[in-house]
């Protein structure tokens, strides 16, 4: 097996390894107080020692490859809270730049294309939206003001839309978008203003660790940058991304390289609470034309097109309800329905991967002899 080399440096996935080395040395400069240095005495770590660590996450290389932001969050213990804040820094390495400063935590940080501006959601006025920030600095400027909050900002190629997440009750989700987004601000008012509190539960998967799902499902939306227009492009009693981070292996969905068609990750159309059955959809940005792409009965996702709009590549499991199953790059071919594994014979579990620019390889990150590795994997000949 070939691992990536330090000198790879037109590959983002090795400039992203690399960071995480210089994000752990940033989280260790961040910490304030002085029992951290070497020079003091001995003792065991205690709880008071991990708040005041800044925890460092989320790093996102700008497409031109010159700057990485991320995430530093902090804990205030005396508020009992965390905030969170988006910082910048030369992929070169260099002084880091704190680039929002709002007491309601910044987070999601995502480029446009043209490397100028990031998208990223802030609880600024209540619920999350996405908002946009030059990165030369200035104000930040509020993009959404759904009702049910946004997340998860994905920008298409030409960066005339964004597409985005957001937890809507199904019996709404197939009318326009104003009506809907009325009707669900509605319901929830009312649920706010009830003074009865009880939930009546009818199914599982009624809460995600501490959050109620409410019977709402986790919908994809997609807003025209320049005139606000929005469109909820996977209406129905289903979730268009994964509810468990075991299904995840990032931004579940993606563009198309002509930013005409979005590929998602479905979770089980039927009795999800132990089903493992995701599946990969297109469909296209006005809404129209959804398909299915993989009839994988155990779990597929987070496709990705590759740039000549030939492949989608995607992960898949083999074993049906088995959640821990090792997971394996597979190839659709967008023309002729064929779908083969590039990694069947290797005894890997891909999490996240990347195409290269020239469409030739897949690099991917995987546990190998308890350590995380790099590796990439042909096209041509499936050779790791």
């Amino acid at each position: 097996m070939e691992k990536i080399k330090s000198n790879s440096k037109n590959i983002q996935q090795s400039i992203l390894f690399t960071f995480y080395c210089l994000l752990f040395t940033l989280s260790i400069q961040f910490v304030s107080h002085p029992q951290f240095l070497l020079a003091q005495t001995k003792r065991p770590l205690e709880i008071d020692d991990m708040f005041r660590i800044k925890r460092v996450s989320d790093p996102q290389l700008s497409p031109d490859g010159k700057w990485i932001a991320y995430v530093i969050t902090e804990v205030d213990k005396a508020a009992n809270k965390m905030n969170s804040d988006i910082w910048l820094i030369p992929s070169t390495g260099g002084v880091p730049r704190k680039l929002t400063s709002s007491p309601s935590s910044d987070a999601n940080p995502r480029w446009s294309p043209n490397s100028k501006t990031i998208a990223f959601i802030s609880g600024r006025f209540g619920d999350s939206q996405i908002w946009l920030i030059d990165i030369t600095g200035g104000e930040a400027s509020q993009l959404t003001k759904i009702s049910t909050g946004a997340s998860n900002p994905v920008w298409s190629p030409d960066g005339k839309y964004l597409a985005f997440v957001s937890a809507v009750y199904p019996e709404f989700s197939d009318k326009p978008f104003k009506e809907s987004d009325e009707l669900n601000r509605k319901k929830n008012e009312d649920k706010e203003k009830s003074k009865v509190k009880a939930r009546i539960l009818t199914k599982l998967l009624y809460r995600h660790w501490n959050a109620w799902v409410d019977d709402k499902r986790q919908h994809i939306f997609v807003m025209n940058i320049e005139t606000g227009e929005t469109r909820n492009i996977t209406p129905g009693d289903r979730d268009a991304i994964p509810t468990s981070s075991t299904f995840s292996a990032g931004d579940d969905f993606a563009f198309s390289p002509d930013g005409k068609e979005i590929a998602y990750t479905a979770t089980p159309a039927e009795n999800e609470a132990w089903n493992t059955n995701h599946d990969v959809y297109t469909v296209n940005i006005d809404g129209t034309n959804r398909k299915q792409i993989t009839a994988n009965p155990a779990a597929d996702g987070f496709p990705r097109y590759s740039k000549d709009g030939k492949y989608i590549a995607y992960r898949a499991q083999r074993r049906t309800g088995f959640e821990a199953d090792r997971w394996e790059i597979m190839l659709f071919d967008r023309i002729t329905g064929k779908i083969e594994s590039l990694t069947e014979k290797y005894d890997i579990s891909v999490q996240g991967f990347k195409w290269t620019s020239d469409c030739s390889k897949i690099y991917f990150t995987a546990e190998d002899s308890a350590r995380q590795q790099i590796f990439y994997i042909t096209l041509k000949d499936k050779k790791l």
